[in-house]
Order: C-alpha cells, then sequence, then structure tokens
C-alpha cells in the first residue's frame, strides 16, 4: 500500500520549494519524499504560479574567433560552388534532341 501525506505536509513541500528557491529534488531529498512525487504536487497544487519561479539568464554569445569566420565563409562558397554544379549536371545530362540521321 502506497504510504499518503497529510494536506499539510504536501502544502509545507510546496511552500518550501517555492518560497526557498531550492531545487524540487534538494527539497524532496532533505523531506525523505520521491522527487517525483514533490514535482506533482507542485504541478496540482491549487495556487501555482503561472509563470517559473526561477529565470535564467540569457546565455553570453561570444565574438565568432577568425577560424569559425573562415570556415564559414569557406561554406558559403563551396555551397554557391556545389549548386553551380548541379546545374551544370542538368544541361550537360539533359537529353539530345534528335538529329536526322545521315543519308550521305
Amino acid at each position: 500500500m502506497p504510504f499518503r501525506y497529510t494536506a499539510q505536509k504536501k502544502a509545507t513541500i510546496v511552500k518550501q520549494v517555492r518560497d526557498s528557491g531550492r531545487s524540487v529534488s534538494a527539497v524532496a531529498r532533505d523531506a525523505g519524499i520521491p522527487q517525483t512525487t514533490v514535482s506533482r504536487w507542485l504541478r496540482t497544487a491549487p495556487d501555482q504560479p503561472k509563470t517559473p519561479t526561477v529565470s535564467r539568464p540569457e546565455p553570453r554569445v561570444a565574438a565568432p574567433d577568425p577560424e569559425i569566420k573562415r570556415l564559414r565563409r569557406l561554406t558559403s562558397r563551396l555551397t554557391r560552388e556545389n549548386r553551380v554544379l548541379r546545374e551544370a549536371i542538368v544541361v550537360v545530362a539533359a537529353p539530345v534532341e534528335a538529329m536526322p540521321p545521315d543519308d550521305a
């Protein structure tokens, strides 16, 4: 038979996760409750916030180094060359119109 938690215990754990800023797994581990159980309580809690409580900082984009720039230019040039070659194959491989036979 699964272990049952009181509504008071559930509310206390949910409040700890929301107010402390600690991770669900840390609060669950400290309380001796499976992390999946605490996650379910958070999803089904009546006063669940509509937006995430922890915002992540925007990732910093470093300036591309010269090697990346060089490789991007090379990729662009090779892509153009491949396009030209594909078009050339279509022209060369096109069926030759039937020529009249030589009666000479």
